[in-house]
């Protein structure tokens, strides 16, 4: 036969191992049950031996085949397995089966072993557990609670354990076992109860006594019998009778109790474990299991009180009423009675009655208010000479407080109150008439009737008092005014070099061919800008004065340009294109903007600002978004090609959100409180930063940007890294960015009003402390307005208007570069300084906050800025003389030497002009006698000096002996002026009188009267000695006199003027005079007169003429001929009339035709002058003090004093004497 391999021997080890594997199934309900199938069995050819049955041998093999044959072993296969070994154990003989072999696990032995180990298996696995085996065959479900399966599984899994320690002790075990018999059993006893839940008995239910708990009245029952009843004398009545019964309700309770009683079934579990012992020493296990139910107590009784009530009424005796009431009731009878009179005294309140009286004195005192103050500052620049070619620069700034107090000044009298106190007593009388019924019942009642009442009033004095008190009658306020200056604060202390640097600016070459009248410029192509664009920022005057741009580049950042525009023809000297699409415009944004700037200037359409500009044209976007990033890099490159200028018409516009986190803060700046950028540590919007524009700025181009349109109150990216510093508070783009906002002209108010979509000048601040904004620069700073709205070149080669910022900005860039032609030696930030500082802030309501620095102007820009001086020290670095201060008055000689004297003077950029001197000089007349004057006062004194020019108004002149006369004259300035002179007379008869002098005169700061300062300045001392002569010779009363004068002046000069010499320096003067002397009180005359005039003399001039590149400066000496052409020529009429007595009046009256007024052409003039004297009565004695005039040597008052007439005889017995001058006695 074949032998017989088997994969798995021990059967029950392979169950006990699936069934752990499977883990069965719980409560009995159960799992199927699968053994690893064995290989498919091998059988091999074996000779049986003739003492065993073959076919036992046979039937033993060819069942296990059969049944692994499906390569399944199952709980059915095992059980037959078990049954064939049971029905067959004694059929085998050992020595029978020792013949054959079988291999059992990798292991070759005897079929007799393996029988013998079957024969164990079945012992330990099967043997008492038959019920077991047959159940779950039968089910096909195993029970994992079941004992049986229990004691299987505690074996089987000892039996495991042997195996793998080692398997051929483990099977030489089952072979021993299955050939041992039993020795003994034991068992061990394990018993458990569980207990059930309460289950409760019926409830038994017990009562207590009734017993009384509370009484009350029941419902009352009610019946009523209702009767009339009369009596004799008529009253009838109502008798009612009412009978009413209560009962009385008892309540009685009791106790209602309810036991209920509790049991419990109780499980008890008894588990006998019996070993059966062989003799080869191993136990088989068997386990039973019995399960009893017994009935025990449950928990406590529970226990129920309830308490239960009843009522029971009892009748009571009922109770009778008896009512009767009154219902007819009849008079019987009338009786009338006295009235009742009552009296009511009231008082009322007190009241009082005032009489005022006021009194006639008027008191004053004053009360200080609250004062205001308000604080204004200015600063001041002192430089000190370092002595090594720099000077210290300390800029201070002091603060002025000025204090208004208001001052009231009340105005008090006294007010006298007379106060009378008085109440009124009301005294009020009521009389209440009344009569009697008796009614039929025999009651009695008393009827009042209406009643009355009277009233009587007393006025009562009570008591009088009187009050003064001190009222203000009038109030008059006056404010008091302190102004006080603080000691200043130093604000910077700056080393200055005083040698050439890069910040001298030289004037640049004009463009050819300009013309002076702006107005030719102002053509059609000018005007067709509109009134909003180049009339308003006077872009006419920069081209009347020869700037143009021409030699000036521009960078223009945007969306490129048309090539194909003629406006563009040899414009454009260089493109970069940053968006792969080509240089050409498929917008037409870049072009309008590129021809705002350069557009030619040929007679057709419109031009740009700087039309004889170039530029270079970077192409950053080719829509409406564009690159920001390639513009910072566009500059960069366009710097290098030579702009001096980048426009940049596009913004980083901000998001709502950001917007909404803009607040304002006190200073009237804003902050962000969005979280998601820190301008302090320098985290900015859309996290843009500086950097890339510094590469531009730093080779000294301007950046100038447009504000946006976003209607804000602040301005958008990147303009706003104008003001951003670094650690040392230096601007990080160096001060080279201008902002521009759009602005709208209004003719009929002649104002510029910024649009209303034009972001505005307010600052957004990086550091706030204490919710104000402590950055050193603020965006106002950097803004400017230009015209929001332009006409320029079209994309299609035509023209078109458009609006905005971005139209604003290149009118600003267009101003760089004419100021660039102007200065081509001018850093950025000093172009962009002259922007600012040159744009308009006169118009109506302006507000730095709003406008920044006001609208741009070209004008005003291409003048000269600051305090204008003339360069002293041969550089334009080095100090100047103010022309400000500089101002000449004088004779018209004086002028016509400065007319048309051009000089060059420095602004305070440093850029070099021409002016006319003779713009600062202004012809005065400041003589204070005229010619015909001196005729009237001066005893026909001939000085025509001071005369002249008034500088000498105090002094006079004084007669000596022997016809010598001298006259002394200091000056009215005070500045140390004096003029003296001697003369002498010589009667050659007492008709003809010839007169002489000499002069000298002394002048400090002026010369011949002529005013000069600031770079005109002369020195002290400047002398003029002179010479007169003159004849008077008499014609009867009269005189005829002629006089000339001959002067000559040396003048000196002081450091710092222009004027650096004078010489031979001579005046001349002439007069002729007719005087009529009509009696001793009464003269008039005439006279013609050439007054003082430079009639020779020249004056040395040294004026800055050019400067040189390296800032020298070229100088030019001027020498001037002073000789006057043009003399003033004067007619004089006079009349004096002279009291005849002390106290009568005195009347004079002149009159003069002046032509060309100090030596002024075509300057001519009448002057009128009167006066009058009178003295009055009191001037003889006042006081103590007497007038000796008045008065004789006795000291008695003279006779005849205040009026005694003289005759005519005695009026016209005398005649005019030449020498005294005075009327004497024919006689004599």
């Amino acid at each position: 036969m074949k032998k017989s391999i088997f994969k798995n021997t021990a059967l029950a080890t392979v169950l006990s191992s699936t069934l752990a594997a499977c883990g069965g199934g719980g409560g009995g309900s159960g799992v199927g049950v699968i053994i690893d199938p064995p290989s498919s069995p091998s059988f091999e050819t074996v000779s049986f031996s003739s003492a065993i049955s073959g076919q036992l041998v046979g039937d033993f093999v060819s069942m296990v085949h059969t049944l692994t044959q499906d390569e399944v072993l199952d709980v059915k296969d095992t059980l037959e397995i078990f049954k064939w070994v049971e029905t067959n154990e004694s059929k085998f003989n050992g020595n029978d089966l020792s013949g054959y072999k079988i291999t059992v696990d990798g292991q070759e032995m005897s079929l007799d072993k393996g029988f013998n180990m079957l024969l164990g298996f079945k012992k330990k696995y099967y043997d008492g557990k038959e019920t077991f085996w047959i159940n779950t065959a039968k089910t096909g479900k195993l029970d994992d609670e079941n004992e049986d399966y229990l004691a299987l599984k505690s074996t089987a899994l000892k039996d495991l354990e042997k195996q793998k320690q080692d398997k051929e002790s483990y099977f030489d075990e089952l072979e021993q076992t299955g050939k041992a018999t039993v020795v003994k059993t034991e068992s061990t006893t394990d018993t458990k109860h569980v207990d059930g839940d309460n289950i409760p008995s019926e409830t038994v239910t017990t009562y207590s006594d009734w017993a009384l708990s509370s009484s009350q009245s029941g419902e009352t029952t009610v019946s009523t019998v209702t009767d009339n009843e009369t009596t004799e004398a008529g009253a009838v009545y109502e008798v009612t009778t009412e009978t009413s019964t209560t009962p009385t309700i008892n309540n009685f309770t009791r106790t209602k109790t309810d036991t209920i009683s509790y049991t419990k079934e109780r499980t008890t579990t008894v588990i006998t474990t019996t070993y059966t012992v062989f003799s080869n020493g191993v136990k088989s296990e068997d386990v039973s299991k019995s399960v009893t139910t017994s009935t025990v107590a449950g928990d406590a009784d529970s226990v129920t009180n309830t308490v239960e009530g009843k009522a029971e009424t009892v009748d009571n005796d009922p109770v009778v009423k008896v009512t009767k009431t009154l219902i007819t009731n009849p008079i019987v009878s009338t009786t009338a009675l006295d009235p009742v009179e009552t009296q009511a005294v009231t008082e009322g309140s007190e009241y009082s009655e005032d009489t005022v009286s006021w009194g006639t004195t008027e008191s004053t005192y004053t009360e200080e208010g609250s004062a205001t103050t308000n604080h204004t500052y200015t600063y001041v620049d002192t430089d000190v000479d370092n002595g090594d070619n720099t000077l210290t620069r300390t800029n201070t700034k002091y603060t002025v407080t000025t204090t208004i107090t208001p001052v009231t000044t009340y105005t008090t009298k006294v007010k006298t109150t007379l106060t009378k106190v008085y109440k009124d007593v009301t005294t009020t009388t009521t009389t209440t008439p009344r009569t009697k019924n008796t009614h039929a019942d025999g009651t009695e009642e008393i009827v009042n009737g209406t009643a009355s009442e009277t009233q009587a009033i007393v006025k009562t004095f009570i008591s009088e008092s009187e009050n003064s008190t001190t009222e203000i009658v009038d109030q008059v306020v006056n404010n008091t005014t302190t102004t006080e200056t603080d000691s200043g604060e130093v604000v910077s202390v700056t080393t200055i070099s005083t040698v050439y640097t890069d910040l001298d600016s030289n004037l640049g070459t004009r463009t050819t061919g300009y013309n002076t009248d702006k107005t030719t410029y102002e053509t059609d192509e000018y005007n067709g800008q509109g009134s909003e664009s180049y009339a308003t920022i006077n872009a006419s005057s920069a081209y009347s004065r020869g700037w143009t741009g021409k030699d000036s580049i521009v960078a223009v950042a945007d969306t490129g340009y048309d090539t194909d525009h003629t406006e563009f023809d040899g414009q454009v000297i260089a493109t970069k294109d940053y968006t792969t699409s080509g240089i050409n415009d498929n917008h037409g944004h870049g072009t309008h903007v590129l021809g705002t700037i350069v557009a030619k200037k040929d007679g057709a359409g419109t031009h740009g600002v700087a039309f004889d500009a170039k530029a270079v044209v970077v192409k950053i976007g080719d829509g409406r978004s564009v690159s920001l990033d390639s513009a910072a890099s566009g500059f960069s490159w366009a710097a290098d090609q030579g702009a001096i200028v980048g426009n940049l018409s596009a913004n980083s516009n901000y998001d709502r959100w950001f917007r909404d986190s803009i607040t304002k803060i006190t200073d009237n700046t804003y902050k962000t409180t969005s979280t998601s950028y820190d301008y302090e540590n320098g985290v900015y919007y859309n996290r843009m930063t500086s950097d890339q524009w510094k590469t531009s700025t730093d080779k000294g181009m301007v950046l100038v940007n447009s504000a946006g349109n976003q209607g804000l109150d602040i301005s958008a990216m990147p303009g706003w890294f104008a003001t951003e510093t670094d650690s040392s508070g230096n601007l990080v783009l160096g001060g080279k960015v201008l902002i521009v906002g759009g602005f709208d002209y209004h003719s009929d108010t002649d104002t510029p009003i910024i649009n209303t979509n034009s972001n505005k000048a307010g600052h957004l601040c990086r550091v706030v402390v204490d919710n104000a904004c402590t950055d050193k620069y603020k965006t106002s700073d950097f803004y400017v307005l230009a015209p929001w709205s332009t006409k320029s070149t079209k994309n299609d080669g035509g023209y078109d208007g458009m609006s905005g910022t971005s139209m604003a900005a290149p009118v600003v860039t267009g101003q760089i570069a004419i100021l660039h032609q102007m200065w081509p030696h001018m850093k950025g930030e000093n172009l962009v300084k002259l922007v600012t500082a040159t744009a308009d802030k006169s118009f109506t309501g302006y507000d730095v906050h709003i406008h920044g620095q006001g609208v741009v102007d070209f004008d005003e820009s291409t003048k000269p800025q600051g305090a204008i001086g003339i360069p002293t020290t041969g550089r334009v670095d080095g100090s100047t003389s103010s022309v400000s201060s500089t101002h000449a008055s004088g004779s018209g000689s004086l002028q016509a030497v400065l007319s048309n004297l051009q000089i060059m003077v420095l602004d305070d950029f440093d850029r070099d002009y021409y002016m006319t001197l003779g713009n600062s000089f202004t012809v005065q007349d400041n003589r204070k006698y005229s010619d015909v004057e001196m005729l009237v006062d001066n005893k026909n004194t001939f000085l025509p000096h001071q005369q002249m020019y008034g500088s000498f108004a105090q002094g006079g002149q004084y007669d000596l002996a022997k016809d010598y006369n001298f006259g002394f004259y200091t000056g009215n300035n005070g500045g140390g002026d004096y003029s003296l002179n001697v003369g002498k007379n010589f009667y050659l008869n007492d008709k003809f009188k010839l007169k002489t002098s000499v002069g000298y005169m002394s002048e400090q700061d002026t010369w011949l009267g002529n005013t000069s300062e600031g770079v005109l300045a002369v020195g002290d001392n400047n002398d003029t000695k002179s010479a007169n002569i003159g004849v008077a010779y008499q014609l009867g009363n009269n005189v005829l006199t002629l006089d000339y004068s001959k002067g000559s002046t040396d003048i000196n000069t002081v450091d710092g003027s222009l004027i650096k010499s004078f010489s031979d320096v001579e005046t001349e003067s002439y007069r002729l005079a007719y005087e009529i002397h009509k009696d001793t009180h009464t003269t008039f005359g005439w006279s013609f007169s050439l007054p003082s005039h430079i009639t020779s003399g020249t004056m040395d001039l040294e004026v800055a003429e050019s400067v040189n590149i390296d800032g020298t400066i070229n100088y030019t000496n001027i020498n001037s001929n002073l000789t006057q052409a043009t003399k003033e020529k004067n007619i004089g009429f006079y009349y004096n009339k002279s009291g005849e007595e002390e106290l009568d009046a005195s009347f004079n009256f002149t009159a003069e035709y002046r032509t060309d007024k100090s030596g002024v052409a075509d300057n001519d003039g009448v002057e009128v002058a009167m006066s009058m004297v009178k003295k009055f009565a009191g001037s003889c004695k006042f006081l103590w003090m007497k007038n000796p005039k008045c008065f004789d040597e006795d000291g008695n008052m003279k006779p005849n004093l205040f009026g005694t007439s003289i005759d005519n005889a005695t009026k016209h017995g005398l005649v005019y004497d030449l020498k005294t001058d005075k009327f004497i006695p024919i006689k004599k």
